[in-house]
């Protein structure tokens, strides 16, 4: 099965990836967070891609994988994973963080009926332009935003989680941050409502 093209912009296009293109992602993935954050990539590479293959696959019927490819090149340039947990599956955020997910939605019981998971996000540092980071999240967030009361979890690079509070994007710490593919990362969430502000701004980027 080919990706699904969602649409087509003048320098790079917002593609839905195909199950069977999954390596591909994956490996843009965790290539481009190393040589970001670390300049090199450790000798178990190959191994990471596999086992976060392996892992996107049980996910994938209940997943979002999109990416921007360059239309030049047909290269991806950029990439996001949006998934809705199903209570049955154990997501990294659990396994690697100790994350108690149901605790968590009892705290915000009031607000949630669904519980939505972000990850995968990568960009290629020779991309600059802000609207790729945009696109990549408001197009990422849309599911989770469009279920008006649900809570959305996600692993976060510590710079991004940082930067990401200037794009009204305000999400809230939830356990100890840990060295991951590189750099420091942040189990947050934050709530389908408190998106509006980006989301809302930056409806003419979204897409699918």
């Amino acid at each position: 099965m080919m990706d699904k093209l969602i649409y087509c912009l003048s320098e790079y296009s917002l593609w839905e990836i195909a199950k069977g293109n999954l390596p591909e992602a994956i490996n843009f993935v965790v290539e481009t967070n190393y040589n970001r954050h670390q300049g090199e990539l450790p000798v178990y590479v190959r191994e990471e891609v596999t086992t976060i293959c392996d892992e996107e696959s049980d996910y994938f019927h209940r997943s979002f994988f999109y990416a921007l490819r360059d239309n030049c090149s047909q290269k991806i340039i950029g990439t996001i994973r949006v998934l809705q947990w199903d209570k049955n599956m154990m997501l990294p955020i659990q396994k690697k963080y100790a994350v108690d997910i149901e605790k968590l939605v009892t705290k915000e019981k009031s607000v949630v009926d669904a519980v939505w998971y972000i990850g995968r996000f990568a960009i290629n540092s020779k991309v600059s332009n802000i609207s790729i980071l945009k696109t990549l999240l408001v197009n990422g967030f849309h599911a989770a935003y469009s279920c008006e009361n649900s809570i959305l979890l996600a692993e976060l690079d510590k710079k991004l989680f940082d930067k990401l509070k200037l794009l009204n994007i305000c999400f809230s710490q939830v356990g100890d941050s840990q060295l991951d593919m590189g750099s420091e990362t942040v189990p947050a969430y934050i709530l389908s409502r408190d998106l509006s502000l980006f989301q809302e701004k930056n409806k003419h980027l979204c897409y699918v």
